[in-house]
């Protein structure tokens, strides 16, 4: 059994692996402005009141950055992170106690992961090919 103290000690070894695995994520003037080019080329409307629930709107910058903190669409979906996504977004339906994380609602849960795969992961997907490649491109010149 572990102490409080290493608890708190594990969760933030565990967050600063996170940190350093994460793929570049944009700010937010940069997400909207790429968002916008992104969508505009690709004919995607976003429909404001899909963005709606619970009275509150969904930011798709703080969206696309937890998901990306979450390890992607994939894991998310796969591991039905996506209650825990809603809770970290603000909207908390089961308070999360010691491990545990807290957690939305299943309905917020469902409308998260919809409208992330309807607005979010085409433009995901291609911003982070597009960020392997450059990678790939500067590793190729430094071995020049």
């Amino acid at each position: 059994m572990q102490t409080p103290q290493q608890q708190q000690q594990q969760q933030q070894q565990q967050q600063q692996q996170r940190s350093s695995q994460l793929p570049s994520i944009l700010q937010n003037g940069s997400f909207m402005d790429m968002y916008s080019k992104w969508s505009s080329k690709n004919s995607v409307k976003v429909d404001t009141t899909m963005l709606q629930v619970d009275g509150r709107q969904i930011d798709l910058h703080a969206l696309h950055i937890t998901v990306a903190y979450y390890g992607g669409f994939q894991k998310v979906s796969r591991e039905d992170l996506w209650p825990v996504v809603g809770a970290r977004l603000g909207f908390v339906q089961f308070p999360g106690s010691g491990n545990e994380h807290a957690r939305s609602g299943p309905m917020v849960a469902q409308r998260l992961e919809h409208v992330y795969r309807q607005y979010l992961f085409q433009f995901d997907s291609a911003y982070y090919m597009s960020m392997q490649q450059m990678q790939l491109r500067k590793q190729a010149e430094s071995q020049r």
